[in-house]
């Protein structure tokens, strides 16, 4: 029994290990109007969307710390007997990132407050890594042919694609896996939810764009949670449902009624294949209800995906076909 139970333990220890890459980190100092550190500064992160919340206090040199925290966005609110109460919203928290919001306290009552509307920078000074966040608007907004959102890391600095420029497919592994951070020849390492998301030597699986919250690609001075490649670390977050309930339906086609013929086919006088493909699906997400026994708002939600792809069209291919004594086992001529 004791050594499941260590088992159990080492388990739980490497999921959360593994799983920090897919979080984000909130520090900062708490200072009076001179400059001075408050210690003992009761500080409440509140997630918007799901409304879940997270306390710390600051330390005696007025430093705080929120680890591990869901990416999303956050009210982050600050009160001490003898001044007033300090909110910030709309901070923004991204996968993989430790961003730092020093919070300034002004001399008043508890019940008066500071809301602080204007958009300050997010500094981050407690990680050396160099990357990009590619976000949902990008995912939602650009034109995406395939519906393979790895096509999106182009854009990030560093990344060069070296695959062929047809792998737009989700399926489209090999094609996915083919690209190079800043010029190192290493194969990139690729995270689902902070989990390992990597064949023998290719991406194993590519979620739909409508159930990717944003991507983290890391090019270069990694932290230390990072391992496994010498290239670049590219972290897909799932979306996740939240206190509203939203949902879409999509319906994508190509079809070679809509396309003229390419160059090579009118080149050699030959007529455009055929080539139709619907790919369709939808999303939903919210929070978990069972009516008079249960409700999820603020503690359980979720978000349910699905995406289907059908292709109708030919394609030409060569191969040399044996002799009749080649397929006798003769194969001196």
């Amino acid at each position: 029994m004791r050594r499941i139970l260590i088992v159990c333990a080492i388990l739980a220890f490497a999921s959360s290990a593994i799983a920090q890459v897919n979080k984000s980190n909130l520090t900062g100092i708490v200072r009076d109007a001179t400059g001075a550190a408050v210690p003992q500064v009761a500080i409440k992160l509140t997630n918007t969307g799901t409304g879940a919340v997270r306390s710390e206090l600051s330390d005696a040199s007025g430093f705080y710390r929120f680890t591990l925290v869901d990416r999303g966005k956050y009210r982050l609110e600050a009160e001490h007997p003898g001044f007033k109460r300090f909110r910030q919203d709309d901070v923004e928290l991204q996968t993989g990132e430790t961003t730092t919001i020093d919070i300034s306290l002004t001399v008043g009552e508890v019940a008066e407050s500071v809301t602080v509307t204007a958009e300050s920078a997010l500094l981050r000074t407690e990680t050396g890594a160099i990357g990009t966040t590619v976000s949902t608007q990008v995912l939602n907004e650009l034109p995406l042919i395939g519906r393979n959102p790895y096509v999106f890391l182009t854009l990030s600095p560093g990344i060069q694609y070296t695959g062929d420029p047809g792998a737009l497919n989700p399926w489209d592994v090999v094609g996915v896996s083919a690209f190079t951070a800043s010029g190192s020849k290493a194969k990139s390492e690729f995270l689902l939810d902070g989990i390992p998301n990597m064949g023998i030597s290719n991406v194993s699986l590519s979620p739909s764009p409508d159930a990717t919250q944003e991507m983290r690609v890391q090019t270069s001075a990694y932290d230390a949670e990072f391992g496994h490649s010498g290239a670049a670390f590219v972290n897909v977050s799932t979306r996740s449902g939240t206190n509203q309930y939203h949902g879409a339906a999509y319906w994508y086609l190509r079809n070679d009624n809509l396309n003229a013929n390419n160059f090579f086919n009118n080149r050699i006088g030959s007529p455009k294949s055929e080539f139709k493909q619907n790919t369709y699906g939808a999303s939903f997400g919210g929070t978990f209800r069972i009516p008079k026994l249960y409700n999820g708002v603020d503690r359980t939600h979720y978000f349910f995906n699905f995406e289907g792809t059908q292709i109708r069209g030919n394609a030409f291919a060569r191969a040399i076909v044996p002799t009749e004594l080649e397929r006798s086992g003769d194969f001196s001529k």
